[in-house]
């Protein structure tokens, strides 16, 4: 399965992308609390950790005191490519489903 952000650029466990929307989250409900720790993300750049099987991105980020880690997924469209990983780095993260994730291979 291709992922493809805003620019249809191919995306792959370990890019660095720029979350332009995070509006997939926004009726799943959540509390205000963590719709606004959402919200606060747009215009920041994450790595994407892992794919699950419906090809959402996943995600990871800490609370504004650095105490909670959190695991978040969009849609490939609502992020835009801004660094690629490099072809077969190696992940130091566990994985979020326990599954082999599609990475760069140099041939992108």
């Amino acid at each position: 399965m291709k992922l493809i952000d805003a620019n249809s650029n191919c995306l792959f466990v370990g890019d660095k992308v720029r979350i332009l929307s995070v509006d997939s989250c926004m009726n799943i409900g959540l509390e205000q609390e963590s719709i606004d720790a959402l919200l606060s993300l747009i215009n920041t750049i994450k790595t994407i950790r892992e794919v699950d099987e419906l090809g959402c991105i996943w995600f990871q980020f800490y609370d504004k005191n650095q105490e909670c880690e959190t695991d978040f997924s969009l849609e490939p469209k609502e992020v835009l490519l801004e660094k690629p990983a490099k072809a077969g780095m190696k992940m130091n993260w566990p994985s979020i489903f326990g599954k082999k994730e599609p990475r760069r291979t140099g041939n992108e």
